[in-house]
């Protein structure tokens, strides 16, 4: 059993739980449900809220992907089409023949009268034909 302390003037009085009235008992256990119930409600609409804003932050993205495709798209087919030329660049660049003396050559290459620049050159074409032919296929 519970007791309230009152305090009316400069008297003490104790009330117990068995003297407070079931009807009143009963308006607060339903003040209590409504406050909970309005709580409820404002998470909710807050909840509501953080939806709608990331549908709204989703449907912009989208609408940047929708538009970023074609472009994605022709940048893709660039790079396939670039890829095939330089296999078929270095395919030519790989043939071998063989002279009437047996001799084996290529009979295509690119040349600089700059030593140098011609190392590069085959390093460059050794690091393409590697990044071609090599590349994982998905």
């Amino acid at each position: 059993m519970s007791t309230t302390p009152l305090t009316a003037t400069n008297t003490d009085y104790t009330i117990t739980d068995d003297e407070i009235p079931h009807s009143f008992k009963q308006g607060m256990a339903e003040i209590d449900l409504i406050a909970r119930a309005q709580k409820a409600e404002a998470e909710l609409a807050a909840a509501k809220k953080r939806i709608a804003d990331c549908e709204f932050v989703m449907a912009h993205r989208y609408d940047i992907i929708e538009r970023q495709e074609p472009r994605c798209n022709e940048a893709n087919a660039r790079a396939e089409k670039a890829e095939k030329l330089w296999k078929e660049f270095i395919d030519l660049l790989e043939i071998t023949e063989e002279s009437d003396s047996g001799n084996r050559f290529r009979p295509n290459y690119i040349g600089s009268c700059r030593a140098l620049d011609g190392q590069r050159m085959n390093q460059i074409i050794k690091e393409a034909r590697g990044m071609v032919f090599d590349a994982p296929k998905e």
